[in-house]
């Protein structure tokens, strides 16, 4: 067994470690390079087009109208920073920690973010069309009037969030947990929500047309005046008294 020991200290030193700014090199701000500590820097209005910062800790730092189209941020630290009206068009944040960001209106058109984090994120107004966000989460995230039109939310959850108006036209939401959500005044025309668990959230007012609900589970969820229009409810569990009244012979609401 001890014979073992050395071997199995090796294997552990291949293992990759969680980066923090104590464990990584002080970057340079004029330079910035991946899987440095960048936490000292401003890039507050600066062109940051396709800079590579993977595995970068830039945990507080000022992005305001920054322009990093096509960056990589794959496993970048982004806790509590200020990315405010920064574009982030076509970058790659596969794996990113954005919890705590301020990312009002911020643009993030065709990113990809799958299993990115962003917990408790202030997203007002955000731009994530047409982008892949698998697997991510977005846990009391607010997300007023934000537009994720054609995006891929596959796996994602959205426990407690704030979608007031949110646009959500085509998007792919298969398998997500949108428990206890306000979606009030949404657009999910042509959403596909098959096998997502929705609980006690509100759908008051939203837009439903084409809207699939394939085999979800529907508990204590309240939709007091949306607008239905072909919504397919199919096999959906614990759906509202009222809407069920409503299901003709295919499960849809004409």
């Amino acid at each position: 067994m001890f014979r073992r020991l050395p071997a199995l200290a090796a294997l552990l030193l291949l293992l990759p470690a969680v980066a923090t700014a104590s464990t990584l090199p002080r970057g340079d701000c004029e330079v910035p390079a991946p899987r440095t500590d960048l936490t000292h820097c401003s890039f507050a209005g600066r062109n940051l087009s396709a800079t590579d910062l993977r595995g970068a800790v830039l945990d507080g730092v000022n992005f305001q109208n920054a322009v990093m189209p096509g960056c990589n941020l794959d496993g970048a630290s982004l806790r509590k920073s200020d990315l405010r009206w920064t574009n982030l068009g076509g970058c790659r944040l596969k794996g990113a920690d954005l919890s705590g960001a301020n990312l009002f209106h911020t643009t993030l058109d065709h990113a990809t973010l799958d299993e990115a984090k962003f917990n408790k994120t202030f997203m007002f107004g955000v731009k994530m069309n047409e982008a892949m966000v698998r697997n991510a989460r977005f846990d009391g995230a607010h997300m007023k009037d934000s537009n994720l039109e054609a995006t891929d939310l596959s796996g994602s959850v959205f426990r407690d969030v704030y979608l007031l108006r949110t646009v959500m036209i085509g998007a792919r939401l298969i398998g997500v947990d949108v428990s206890q959500a306000d979606l009030t005044g949404a657009l999910l025309d042509e959403a596909d929500l098959s096998g997502a668990v929705i609980r006690d959230s509100n759908f008051s007012g939203a837009y439903l047309g084409f809207t699939r609900f394939d085999g979800a589970d529907l508990e204590g969820s309240r939709f007091t005046n949306a607008v239905f229009e072909a919504t397919d409810f199919n096999g959906v569990r614990n759906l509202d008294p009222a809407v069920s009244a409503r299901l003709d012979a295919e499960g849809r609401v004409p």
